[in-house]
């Protein structure tokens, strides 16, 4: 019995890595394009040439028909416009333009040549309303493009910000489809960019330190997929947000961009009583720079950013908590200070901080027409005031200034993806990826164990945490993947 369920479980498997060309085509951080090539009589024309010109960058991708006139283009970058032209000897060539293609889109795109002796009449381009079950339809998705990334106000600049296109992600912590964030999976550029330790809400590297793991501007596009169909999508029950960076053209391109925020553009709610928002500011400033470095050939693209958020850290219990929560908490402190010589900090409202500096650099290498390679390395450096417990945020609970401590937090991410036409029925996709990530936490004070007073209706804090005083977190993530693809008639086989 066991040996027919291992049996059952291969053709499952191999039915999964086998698909009409719709389907499992494109690459996790690419596009692609398939169709068949015709006579005027609808007969396969074996042989003709295809060719797609990113025309931005002057890449150009190529292959020829095979047998049954079937051609597929993989790897394509995403974005456009595009250039198709196909040519066949004694066939009036054909060509045609295409505006843009999304990431993991594969376009469908059927050519019919005709002889170069016959005069082509009016040509009528008809459309048809995509059926609800078809091959372009591989589980439920969302594309978010660069336009909309500009266009679409988001207070934080997050990715995590913009998630939240797809109706299936809710909750302040980016569920999706009715499951804890935990179980979403991120990629960048296909490596994991997960916080995969499991403590930061946004599921991304830096989330304890409040920052944004990438900038907002360094992104071209991200996929949303829920029940993706393809193979090379997985590792999570929830979501899967899938985000690539932008990179070089031939145009040189540049910009210098502000933002920012306090407490003069939060808007009052009508029973506020018209009490002033709370002093706070939230600055970024950044620039981004494309452009070519060898014309058709290599481009770089490089993109800075810096954050400054500053905002006030009351205790809440001085206001709201038991009326003699002062008096005690400068009992606490006179009795410190005179018996221990120990000076806890103040119990006022303090600025707290949360900086961060961001570097996204990436070259892409047209090698040749059939490989094309792409290094991308992306830098973040945050710190953010923190206070363990919330303990000032509760009306039974107050903490010295020597409770908080700083959570810092240094992420390198480096990715490198070679795409490769081996021929008109095989290619490639090569994948390698090193992430580290450190989250250390440092006391904003002298190190000093935790003091802890217990008073009726308040706790009082004072001393590091005892969990903050020499905790680090190293993770270093190696990742290789290799997806090969093969197509052999109206079926596609990808191994990995």
């Amino acid at each position: 019995m066991t040996r027919v369920y291992y049996i059952l479980g291969v053709c499952i498997a191999l039915f999964l890595v086998c698909a009409s060309p719709a389907l499992f085509a494109q690459g996790v951080t690419t596009s692609a394009i398939n169709g068949t090539v015709t006579d005027s009589h609808g007969d396969p024309l074996p042989g003709a040439n295809i060719i797609a010109i990113h025309t931005p960058s002057g890449t150009q991708y190529g292959v020829t028909s095979r047998v049954d006139g079937k051609y597929n283009l993989n790897g394509l970058r995403t974005g456009g416009p595009y250039e198709i032209k196909v040519s066949f000897v004694g066939y009036r060539p054909e060509q045609t333009e295409v505006a843009s293609l999304q990431l993991g889109q594969n376009l469908n795109l059927d050519f019919t040549l005709y002889e170069e002796s016959v005069e082509l009449g009016e040509v009528t381009v008809v459309g048809d309303k995509n059926a609800i079950i078809s091959g372009s339809r591989t589980g439920s998705s969302q594309n978010v493009s660069s336009e909309q990334i500009q266009q679409i106000p988001t207070i934080g600049r997050g990715l995590q910000d913009l998630i939240k296109f797809s109706p299936l992600f809710s909750g302040i912590n980016y569920g999706a489809a009715g499951r804890n964030e935990k179980y979403n999976n991120i990629q960048l550029n296909g490596t994991q960019f997960n916080d995969l330790f499991g403590l930061s809400s946004t599921g991304m590297p830096a989330g304890q330190a409040g920052a944004n793991p990438i900038s907002l501007d360094a992104i071209q596009e991200f996929q949303i997929v829920i029940a993706p169909y393809d193979v090379r999508y997985g590792g999570f029950t929830g979501g899967g947000i899938n985000a690539i960076t932008r990179s070089g053209t031939n145009n040189l391109t540049a910009s210098i961009y502000g933002f920012g925020r306090n407490q003069n553009f939060v808007g009052l709610s009508p029973d506020s009583k018209k009490e002033k928002f709370g002093n706070f500011s939230n600055y970024q400033e950044g620039l981004r720079l494309g452009g070519p470095i060898v014309r058709d050939k290599l481009f770089f693209f490089v993109n800075g950013e810096l954050t400054q958020y500053t905002y006030p850290l009351p205790n809440i219990s001085l206001t709201q908590g038991p009326s003699n929560a002062q008096s005690l908490a400068d009992r606490m402190k006179n009795i410190l200070m005179t018996k221990y010589n120990f000076n806890p900090g103040s119990t006022g409202s303090l600025d707290a901080k949360q900086p961060s500096g961001k570097l996204f650099a990436s070259l892409n290498w047209n090698i040749s027409q059939q490989h094309k390679l792409t290094l991308s390395y992306n830098y973040l450096n945050a710190n953010s005031d923190n206070d363990y417990g919330y303990t000032r945020n509760a009306n039974n609970s107050l903490s010295f200034d020597s409770y908080l401590y700083l959570f810092e937090n240094t992420t390198n991410n480096v990715v490198a993806q070679l795409n490769s036409t081996i021929s008109n029925n095989m290619s490639n996709e090569l994948i390698l990826g090193y992430t580290a990530i450190r989250d250390n936490r440092t006391p904003k004070d002298s190190p000093m164990p935790l003091i802890e007073v217990d008073e009726t209706g308040l706790k009082m804090f004072a001393g590091p945490d005892r969990y903050s005083s020499a905790n680090h977190l190293n993770q270093d993530i190696f990742e290789f993947t290799d997806n090969f693809t093969y197509t052999m008639g109206e079926h596609i086989f990808t191994l990995g």
